[in-house]
């Protein structure tokens, strides 16, 4: 199991990664759980074959200095950095698209040092099946296509929000060209079937759901017995917005408490970017790392467009849709009409008030994904 290491929570006075670990258990002896991110110091990972990648990482980067492209490959990468840069017509400017340039040719310095670093590891390692996440995404094509030209099977497993306007998790039909297709993974575990209805991707579709959903779902209260909670997402992209709508909303609903959850990137700046929601009454700050205590606490969640969205329905909460150009592509009216933050204030109080808008919650998120995860970890050949 390959993962970023950014998917962890704490349970028990250890660190489980939710993605995979519930994958590595079921595998147990058999399975060794890479990550690119060391776990915290001090903390203990939950399962005990976890190992750090961040070695490999520190001297890759040491050895990407001592290593220079050609003349003509860094040129091609200026060419085409500058022709998509166009298309944005003027939006992005000669300097960003010199940083762009730049970063590109860093990368590509590094990606061939650290294939090799990685491949090291896999080859000592010997593993059937590797589960690589973001496997999709093209940046690991090339270790992609090495692991199965040994004859490695690769699954990506789901981390979040996947549709049909996922550039990552649709590809067209020139992917069945045999240099591309050997690039992607053979497998893609997902936490329910509604995520593989309109996606347009070559590899077996398998559900699992997700373990750690399902195990907070288990031990959250029933939302009749929950306090007047809503729990407002980060926009990230416009703080006023959020801001506005929070407090607006608080002048509409007496006797609740609104809670917003920043996010993680906004936590070191929240004073900064949301200085009037310090200290108001009425509103909070989300005190809980892991998404899901907080989501046990409340009765209705207000975001945007993310997976957080669909792990609200998934605790009976009810949630509202703020509109923004994402809406169309990525929820629609799944969850009922979208709100427009400055005329639909009044309109989003009366819903919070009414209650839950109930949802198709088992196709997002498959049930007795325990089950379904052993059969998997059976399915592979590695496991009793």
């Amino acid at each position: 199991m390959v993962a970023s290491g950014v998917t962890t929570s704490r349970e028990g006075g250890y660190e489980r990664n939710w993605l995979v670990g519930d994958l590595a258990e079921a595998l147990g002896p058999e399975a060794t759980l890479l990550q690119w991110t060391p776990p915290h110091p001090g903390i203990k990972p939950a399962f005990p074959r976890t190992r750090s990648l961040d070695a490999i990482n520190a001297r890759t980067d040491l050895r990407t200095y001592r290593r220079e492209l050609s003349t003509e490959t860094a040129t091609a990468i200026d060419v085409l950095v500058h022709r998509y840069a166009a298309l944005f017509s003027g939006a992005i400017s000669a300097e960003q698209e010199r940083t762009i340039a730049a970063s590109v040719r860093y990368q590509e310095r590094r990606a061939p040092l650290l294939q090799d670093a990685f491949l090291t590891v896999i080859d000592r390692l010997d593993p059937h099946t590797v589960v690589l996440e973001d496997a999709s995404y093209g940046h690991r094509g090339g270790l992609i296509q090495a692991m199965k030209k040994d004859g490695r099977h690769v699954a990506e497993p789901q981390h979040g929000w996947i549709g049909p306007s996922h550039a990552a998790y649709n590809y067209g039909s020139i992917f069945r060209h045999e240099g591309l297709h050997s690039q992607i993974p053979d497998e893609l575990l997902l936490f329910g079937e509604y995520w593989g209805r309109s996606i347009q991707h070559p590899a077996t579709l398998t559900t699992i759901g997700k373990p750690h959903l399902q195990r907070a779902m288990a031990s959250a209260p029933p939302v009749a017995d929950r306090e007047n909670i809503a729990l407002i997402a980060s926009s990230i992209t416009d703080p006023d917005a959020t801001t506005s709508l929070i407090l607006a909303l608080r002048k509409k609903l007496p006797g609740w408490r609104l809670r917003f959850r920043p996010h993680p990137s906004e936590r070191a700046t929240l004073a900064d970017r949301y200085p009037s929601l310090i200290d108001v009454v009425g509103v909070e700050i989300d005190p809980h790392d892991d998404l899901y205590e907080s989501l046990a606490d409340c009765r209705a969640v207000v975001g945007v467009a993310s997976t957080v969205l669909f792990e609200a329905a998934s605790f009976g909460c009810d949630v509202l849709v703020r509109r923004s150009p994402f809406t169309e592509y990525y929820v629609g009216e799944l969850f009922g009409p979208a709100y427009d933050d400055a005329r639909d204030v009044e309109a989003m109080a009366a819903r919070l008030r009414a209650g839950n808008t109930p949802v198709d919650v088992e196709s997002f998120w498959a049930s007795h994904s325990l089950d379904l995860v052993r059969r998997w970890a059976l399915s592979t050949g590695t496991a009793d």
